[in-house]
């Protein structure tokens, strides 16, 4: 193929038979590549749990965690983490945020306090987290409710909670991550 270019400038680039990449006149904003999304279907088990994120006060419930993997091709790109997480609340101490991380040092906190901020149970969070300033590399990204405070979180993702609501296989929840071109 060569070279694709749009006002002089190099918007795709390939080499031999290899897939084309974005050139130096790719243009911001756009998107570069988009995960295949991991679906997670049907209801897990209830479990009463806790992981604490590295040295962090986050304590995450680690039954109901959704991941997904990207292979960031570029340094001046920025990852956006596109998530939609169903989960039913069944005893004992609540979720109070929700932690979207790689690591210790690679998170996003959000304060969406799954108890507290609805009066029925199941409830469905989505969000589109934007992660800048990482190299280029392959990371594993998580999605997980949590909470501030070492005590244990007893949910269960996909779980019906009532016998109107559709039947616990049919419900899914899911994430997947796009890497867009920054500045």
């Amino acid at each position: 193929m060569g070279n694709l270019t749009l006002n002089g400038q190099t918007v795709l680039t390939q080499v031999g038979t290899n897939k084309p990449v974005a050139g130096t006149g790719f243009p911001a904003g756009h998107i570069i590549q988009t995960t295949t999304p991991s679906v997670y279907t049907g209801s897990n088990t209830a479990s009463a749990n806790r992981t604490r994120l590295g040295s962090l006060d986050i304590y995450y419930h680690n039954p109901t965690k959704m991941t997904n993997t990207i292979t960031k091709l570029y340094d001046n790109s920025f990852l956006l983490v596109n998530f939609n997480l169903c989960v039913n609340f069944i005893a004992n101490s609540g979720a109070h945020s929700i932690v979207v991380f790689v690591d210790e040092s690679i998170y996003i906190g959000i304060l969406h306090d799954v108890n507290r901020n609805t009066d029925a149970f199941p409830t469905a969070l989505s969000y589109n987290v934007p992660f800048t300033n990482i190299n280029a590399g392959t990371y594993e990204f998580n999605v997980a409710i949590c909470r501030g405070t070492d005590h244990d979180m007893n949910y269960q993702r996909n779980g019906r909670d009532q016998p109107d609501e559709i039947d616990s296989p049919y419900c899914s929840s899911w994430v997947y991550i796009q890497e867009i071109m920054g500045n």
